[in-house]
């Protein structure tokens, strides 16, 4: 069985998410859910735990799902620990890095018949990427980009030349510096890597240009949905929801989810239980 990874976001992540999102400020927010702004403002920070009253007026305020929020606040809810196996076609690597001292995963997507993979994000550890690969006996075919955040893209270009593999990245993502060979997939699309084929889905909402890769039941998302949370609105709140609905939740149930940042989900496990939806 994997490690245990800890939830990316809790209650002061989600509230201060949803609050962002929606471009309210804390004193509107704290008069709306019918508490004190210092109090808001203190648990955004993390310095207590929310009283049963808070979690229900917070995320009516915020237009969140009480109960399930209540859910990750108790512990009552928490993603169900999962084998790193991919599936039946695909062999799943989670690697973990660390960006500032923040906990940051890239992954090997693998087709289990011929040994070929792809990395899809790379971090900030590209030698760890070259190790895995080489000790796996996998032949690296290219690396795939969910978005181009620094932390999970800083060591793309050196991966690139020391592997002389291409970057695909999806229509509109701008070039990471440094490198040079480099080819766009649309919506839809799909990169083949052995037997298994992976489509690349715009979802937007975190960055503009971010992306999720999906082959089989598996889908790697970048920074776009977490267990029991999502990424930070930067571009568009609307958008990231609708992404996550549209793109994520049309999914089989069974599809496992392997995020930027915290433990894997699944499809059916964040339609039941994550507190945005």
């Amino acid at each position: 069985m994997a490690e245990r990874i800890p939830l990316e976001d809790e209650f002061g992540d989600i509230i201060a998410k949803a609050r962002f999102g929606l471009k309210r400020s804390t004193a509107h927010v704290a008069l709306s859910a019918g508490v004190a702004e210092g109090a808001l403002r203190s648990l955004e920070g993390y310095e207590r735990q929310p009283s049963d009253r808070e979690v229900a007026g917070i995320a009516t305020a915020l237009g969140l799902n009480a109960d399930r929020l209540a859910a990750v606040v108790n512990g009552s809810w928490r993603p169900e620990d999962e084998p790193m196996d991919g599936d039946a076609q695909s062999q799943v690597v989670r690697l973990l890095n660390y960006v500032g001292g923040y906990p940051v995963f890239s992954y090997l997507l693998a087709c289990r018949r011929t040994k070929q993979a792809v990395a899809i994000d790379t971090a900030a550890d590209g030698e760890q990427v070259l190790r895995e690969a080489q000790q796996r006996g996998l032949a690296l075919q290219a690396v795939l980009l969910t978005h181009g955040h620094g932390d999970h893209v800083e060591d793309v270009a050196m991966v690139q030349e020391r592997a002389g593999i291409p970057v695909v990245m999806g229509p509109t993502l701008p070039i990471p510096s440094g490198v040079q060979s480099m080819e766009r997939i649309g919506d839809g699309e799909t990169y083949s890597v052995g037997d298994v084929s992976i489509e690349l889905r715009r979802t937007p909402g975190h960055t503009p240009d971010c992306v999720t890769y999906v082959s089989g039941k598996v889908a790697i998302s970048g920074d776009v949905l977490f267990a029991g949370s999502l990424g930070r609105a930067n571009f568009s709140y609307d958008a990231i929801r609708e992404s996550v609905r549209t793109r994520l939740f049309t999914l089989s149930d069974d599809t496992r989810i392997y995020p930027g940042h915290g433990p894997s989900t699944t499809v059916g496990e964040e339609k039941a239980h994550n507190p945005f939806f």
